[in-house]
């Protein structure tokens, strides 16, 4: 059960990876259009609830299970804006019992309030287009942001 949990809140992962910059440094460029929370349906049927919450170049995922539990996770992400596909990286997630969870590397996409995002899965190559990959977590992601009052609840 830990395992599966851990995999679903590596698949909500599967979509967004930011670089950590110095602390206290003012996010720039993608980083900061990412601040704030987003929210994206996970999982083979969409129905798994995911919300990612950015500060800085800090992230926290949860991922609402078909059980209704939550689960969550920290760690960083780490973009860059010079490629084509951009890519991100998520980095340093520690899941809520302590374990540290592989880096995962992904590919963005970045359209005002909408963030698409495709993951390799853990431990897999960088993806370079926009599709599902074989293996756990290797999938895509459309965040919406949450405007402020949906974000509050």
């Amino acid at each position: 059960m830990r395992h599966r949990m851990r995999m679903m809140l590596l698949a909500a992962l599967t979509a967004a990876a930011l670089g950590a910059g110095p602390a206290g440094k003012v996010p720039e460029g993608d980083l900061a259009r990412l601040q704030g929370q987003w929210t994206a349906s996970a999982g083979p049927k969409k129905d798994i609830p995911v919300v990612l919450t950015i500060e800085g170049a800090s992230v926290t995922v949860q991922v609402t299970t078909p059980q209704g539990l939550k689960v969550r996770a920290a760690g960083e992400i780490r973009l860059d804006e010079t490629t084509r596909p951009r890519a991100l990286d998520w980095v340093h997630f520690t899941a809520l019992d302590g374990q540290d969870m592989p880096e995962i590397l992904g590919i963005y996409e970045l359209d005002g309030d909408t963030l698409r995002v495709c993951n390799g899965g853990p431990n897999n190559n960088r993806p370079t287009e926009f599709k599902p990959g074989d293996g756990a977590l290797a999938d895509v992601l459309v965040f919406k942001r949450l405007k402020s009052k949906e974000a509050g609840k």
